[in-house]
């Protein structure tokens, strides 16, 4: 199956993606269709030489958490954290508070998109999720996505994970990430695993249950590094007609295993 990019710079299939939060230079995202990058690694020259790609320029963005090493992450402590997610050192931003999303809206997408770049990856939108203390910011959440489909019209905004949005956010994104789809990564002891038959099968039954009224692309990501374990991945992900790309949990290399 052929996914079709209608948003972004030219219209195009997506056939072949990636996501690399180091650095990279014009040579390295060629032949890839869409690419996600950290926005901070770059320079708008940086970021204007590597648009001369036929490459769509996708920029991060943490929507419901934020690192101290974040120019902005002193304004959200003002505002007061909901907790901490240890495993990435990060803490859960309100939502509520006018001065969280006015910065997210007005400076750091806005910068994003000022520097040249073909769209928004919404990280973290999971971190509302029903079952957590931060589920009360569910309708935040959807009205930070609505509003950045208002303001940036010809952005391709993908939405990582927060399926449980899809009813509200979906009108408002061009495409959904899944993570974990054949693999998973435990980060207390650091280690890759396969997903077992039992509970790949519960898991491509999920996806299935949304991408098919979606109707928009599911790019899938997995992470693994031993080459065994990427080729069971693969040879998974082979069959389930959605691009996907495999890396490391760092999301530091690419061009990793790519597919469609």
């Amino acid at each position: 199956m052929v996914v079709a990019i209608t948003n972004c710079s030219t219209e195009r299939a997506i056939m072949k993606y990636g996501v690399h939060y180091g650095k990279v230079e014009l040579g390295d995202i060629e032949g890839y269709d869409l690419v996600i990058l950290e926005p901070e690694q770059y320079s708008r020259q940086q970021i204007a030489t590597l648009s001369q790609s036929a490459t769509d320029i996708i920029g991060y963005i943490s929507m419901s958490e934020v690192n101290p090493h974040r120019w902005y992450y002193p304004l959200f402590r003002k505002a007061g954290f909901l907790g901490k997610n240890e495993n990435w050192n990060s803490y859960y931003i309100d939502l509520k508070d006018s001065t969280v999303r006015s910065v997210l809206l007005d400076q750091v997408a806005s910068e994003i998109m000022e520097m040249g770049f073909d769209g928004l990856f919404l990280d973290t939108v999971d971190g509302v999720a029903p079952h957590t203390d931060r589920g009360h910011l569910q309708d935040e959440m959807v009205e930070l996505i609505r509003e950045l489909d208002r303001r940036f019209p010809e952005a391709y905004i993908i939405q990582n994970r927060g399926i449980f949005l899809l009813p509200q956010s979906s009108a408002h994104i061009d495409a959904v990430m899944v993570e974990d789809v054949t693999t998973r990564y435990d980060f207390t002891s650091g280690q890759y695993s396969i997903r077992s038959e039992t509970s790949y099968a519960e898991h491509v039954r999920w996806i299935h249950s949304f991408a098919d009224t979606l109707k928009k692309p599911v790019l899938l990501l997995d992470y693994a590094v031993e080459e065994e374990m990427k080729k069971q991945a693969t040879k998974r992900l082979d069959t389930l007609g959605q691009p996907y790309f495999i890396s490391n949990i760092q999301l530091d290399t690419l061009p990793g295993r790519v597919g469609k």
